[in-house]
């Protein structure tokens, strides 16, 4: 009970080892202490000396209210921090503090936080929560609590958000500031490869935290443990380090003479890694450790587990793939979804399609997904050939010799384009022909009749894949040939009366009401969200337990009595949008839909739309009633055919993703069911990296799989891998593109022009970020993303358009929505300037001067819009070349 009430113990305390007492890093420093291990002197201030200001001070009920209080994470991370900073600590802690800051007689401290989560074997926390360098005694009580505030920060509430029944804890460390010559990271094994015969060695000169925050590249040596040699090394061109200052730290220039040289002598390197074995060795498991070289003296500055570290099977796969690196967009692929087009990176068709095709595949795809990807874009083959006499390969399935499956869509063969051409002026009746059937389709009843049909037969398919697969193709193949042609002369007429009485600029904007208020399925799914913050509001501890519990543990929360009306409408919306996924609009059967994970719905539920935004909605609705009543029946009637076409177009994208949906489960089952338990697979989901004609013949006559889907499995893992990576930079790059100047062009499809912050969101854990009036930057958006509009002032993407769903629910919320821009998370910066014109298309850095001298300039987009088909002709009659396969699939 004592060593629990003390406040401040010295990291050579046999009571500091315990991580509930110091937290991760600070027991794991004073553990390396009592092991002899080179640990810089300092001492912690325990989480009962946290714990004991919060209770003095009254600020764990301060806290817990603002907890309750069911606002944004992002508001309550701002009060509970600011309450922190301003509440002054006791004297008497004080007083323990600065004594245990004299002892160390060092003029500089680190302080440091050490959370009791942090550093362990399954969650690092790495740069979740803050550090303060070269802090004098005048400014150390300020820093312990800046540590202490960090615990409060959006992004940690984001990581981790807490439970108000038992509030987080943290401890801080504060350690004598080592003055080095160079710093930097350790791994026992190799984080990349996951090959545990490397040691890796990163290091820069100067304090390391400029490895750390991703400001400066590293030196890198590898080194080998069966031969304790150096097998690797790079030496980066080092420009600036971080030194010690008066201030705290500061940032200085490099003679190219010392930034083009290693930062460690090869002596210091073995000795680090004699270091990094001895530690790894008393601890019992590969670490990452954090160290630091001065005056020829090694430092360990911290050390944690390596909480991401692959099997040793997974890592042996890994290994064969060492000197494979995935095809991406440069190469004509689409690594997100191994789709390869042989179109050249100059055509403009190319990056059109590569931008739809990441909106629709979002992640990498498994081998069964790139089948039912080449089964729905097959159609665009057989309506090519049907129209205009274009003969086609469609979309095909290749496997290399390491197991790496993907589709690629072959350009026209020269003879086939000549063909088509000649043939043109006999194509030109059939598509006259075409455009008129189109145009006389009734979508409202032609959809009223087809949901039912099509979905009794897709029903009709139980576990049937195949079944389920054809009729997948055969309904996109109809939802193309009738839903889409039948929109294009009523919004033409639209379109037309508009400009007519209100200008082109103007009536654009008039035209954007028209999407407003039209039931079909994702504004269904957002009015059922809202119904259930409605119900939340009359179950206020429901309300309290679902803000507080974090994001994946929220399902635990939801009412276990059936009759509950929470439950109730739960299941309601379930039914309305169960088949969706929370990773865009994947149309592939891995992709798990929000019936078997109901998180992303129940995310949206929590976060509060501001009532500014549900002002500006209302008044939307009032100008869109006041439009229609400026025009006669004949145009009232356009605006229903138009209304009729987005129900059945969300009507019958819910089904296509409820087809995948149902082949998912139709594999999963006879996974579970047959292949698993006859020795196929080793685990359920194997069953998405097979193909679907394995998957058949499997069935018939099982054999062991385990090693090839284990190879699959590594290429997957490195093709995810590359995704992610790359996902936020442009599609396709060029040895002369010059820097993104002031001015950025895409695709206007929400009007209204506004002023706000940037926030960049590139994933859900991200959600909590976004402040209100900041402008919404993203890849894309699905309906989890759905509430973030009601806080967002605007939205830029890097893909979609107006028919996405980013702009569908733009235009509902009444704010401007500008999409298409190639690379735009990669381009702007969180907490940049910028404005955002969603009539025009433009984008504006009112922050960053346009590297050229000159703003706005967007040459070459009217020749593309001029010349696009032409450039698209010539590219099939000149430009040829046959995809490097290994093996063709059947």
């Amino acid at each position: 009970l004592t060593k629990v009430m003390l406040s401040v113990l010295s990291l050579q305390s046999k009571d500091a080892c315990d991580r509930t007492i110091t937290g991760g890093k600070g027991s794991s420093l004073a553990t390396a202490v009592a092991a002899g291990l080179p640990v810089p002197p300092g001492f912690c201030i325990t989480t009962a000396g946290y714990d004991a200001h919060m209770k003095l001070t009254k600020l764990d009920t301060e806290i817990t209210k603002i907890l309750q209080s069911g606002t944004q994470s992002a508001t309550q991370a701002e009060q509970i921090q600011t309450l922190i900073l301003e509440t002054p600590i006791s004297p008497t802690l004080e007083a323990e503090i600065v004594a245990a800051f004299n002892t160390l007689s060092a003029p500089r401290v680190a302080v440091r936080s050490s959370a009791t989560a942090e550093d362990s074997a399954t969650s690092s926390f790495a740069g979740q929560l803050e550090s303060v360098l070269g802090v004098t005694e005048t400014g150390l009580i300020a820093a312990v609590k800046q540590v202490w505030a960090s615990l409060w920060s959006s992004r940690v509430l984001s990581y981790s958000r807490p439970s108000i029944d038992s509030l987080p804890t943290v401890a801080v460390v504060v350690q004598q500031m080592i003055s080095p010559d160079a710093a930097g990271v350790l791994f026992t094994v190799d984080p990349v490869s996951g090959d545990r015969d490397i040691v890796r060695v990163e290091g820069v000169f100067g304090l390391g935290e400029m490895l750390v925050s991703g400001q400066s590249k590293a030196d890198m040596w590898k080194l080998s443990r069966t031969t304790k040699e150096v097998v690797d090394t790079v030496i980066a061109i080092q420009k600036e380090m971080m030194i010690q200052s008066e201030d705290g730290t500061k940032t200085v220039e490099l003679p190219s003479s010392k930034g083009n040289a290693p930062c460690l002598q090869i002596g210091q390197v073995q000795e680090l890694f004699e270091l990094g074995l001895k530690t790894e060795s008393y601890y019992g498991h590969a670490v990452d450790m954090e160290w630091a070289v001065s005056r020829d003296n090694v430092y360990l500055l911290q050390s944690r587990p390596i909480s991401t570290l692959p099997s040793r099977e997974d890592a042996e796969e890994d290994a064969k793939l060492a000197n494979w690196q995935p095809p991406n967009l440069t190469e004509g692929y689409m690594h997100s979804i191994a789709l390869k087009y042989n179109f050249p990176n100059w055509c403009p068709v190319w990056k059109k399609f590569a931008a739809m095709y990441l909106e629709y595949y979002p992640t990498a795809a498994r081998p069964i997904d790139c089948e039912a990807i080449t089964t729905i874009w097959n159609t665009f083959a057989v309506l090519g050939k049907n129209l205009i006499g274009l003969d086609t390969q469609g979309c095909c399935l290749h496997e290399e010799e390491n197991g790496f499956i993907y589709a690629s869509f072959p350009a026209p063969t020269t003879a086939a384009m000549l063909k088509a051409l000649c043939l043109l002026p006999l194509s030109i009746p059939k598509i006259m022909k075409h455009g008129k059937h189109a145009a006389s389709v009734d979508v409202a009843t032609v959809w009223k009749e087809d949901e039912p049909k099509w979905r009794n037969r897709l029903y009709a398919c139980g576990d049937d894949t195949t079944a389920i697969l054809q009729t997948e193709k055969d309904f996109f193949f109809h939802r193309v040939s009738n839903y889409f042609s039948a929109q294009n002369a009523p919004i033409a007429r639209i379109q037309a009366a508009l400009t007519k009485k209100f200008g082109k600029q103007e009536g654009d904007a008039k035209f954007s009401l028209l999407a407003l208020d039209i039931p079909h399925n994702t504004s269904l799914t957002n009015a059922g969200v809202n119904k259930l913050r409605s119900i939340l509001d009359e179950y206020p501890e429901l309300k309290v337990r679902l803000h507080a519990t974090p994001y994946g543990e929220r399902k635990l929360v939801i009412p276990q009595e059936e009759d509950h009306p929470f439950s109730v409408e739960l299941k309601k919306l379930v039914a309305v949008c169960g088949y969706k996924n929370s990773v865009g609009g994947s149309l592939v059967p891995s992709a798990i839909p929000i019936k078997e994970n109901v998180e992303p719905l129940l995310a949206q539920v929590v976060l509060t739309p501001c009532a500014k935004a549900e002002g500006e909605m209302q008044r939307k609705l009032e100008e869109r009633r006041e439009l229609l009543e400026m025009f006669d029946d004949k145009f009232r009637e356009d605006v229903k055919k138009y209304e009729a076409y987005w129900i059945a177009r969300e009507g019958s994208s819910y089904l296509i993703q409820e087809c995948n949906g149902r082949l998912r489960e139709a594999l999963r089952g006879q996974a579970a069911g047959f292949l698993v338990p006859k020795g196929v697979l080793e685990e359920v989901d194997d069953v998405f990296f097979l193909l679907h004609h394995e998957y058949v013949e499997l069935l018939k006559q099982p054999k062991d799989m385990k090693s090839t889907i284990k190879q699959r499995k590594a290429v997957y893992r490195k093709v995810a891998k590359n995704w992610r990576d790359h996902m936020h930079e442009p599609m396709t790059k060029s040895k002369n593109q010059k820097p993104a100047g002031s001015r950025l062009k895409g695709i206007a499809t929400s009007p209204g022009v506004t002023t706000g912050n940037v926030c960049v969101i590139l994933d859900e854990s991200q959600f909590g970020l976004l402040k209100p009036g900041d402008v919404l930057v993203c890849t894309s958006t699905s309906p989890p993303w759905t509430p973030l509009f009601s806080v967002a002032s605007a939205v830029v993407t890097a893909s979609g358009s107006p028919l996405s769903h980013a702009a569908i629910i733009a235009r509902e919320y009444g704010i401007p929505a500008v999409m298409g821009i190639d690379g735009v998370t990669s381009i702007l910066k969180s907490g940049e300037k910028i404005s955002v014109n969603g009539n025009t298309g433009d984008v504006i850095r009112l922050d960053v001067a346009d590297p050229n001298g000159q703003k706005g300039q967007t040459k070459g987009l009217s020749r593309w819009k001029w010349f696009g088909v032409t450039a698209l002709v010539l590219a099939g009659l000149s430009w040829w070349v046959k995809p490097p396969l290994k093996k063709s699939l059947p």
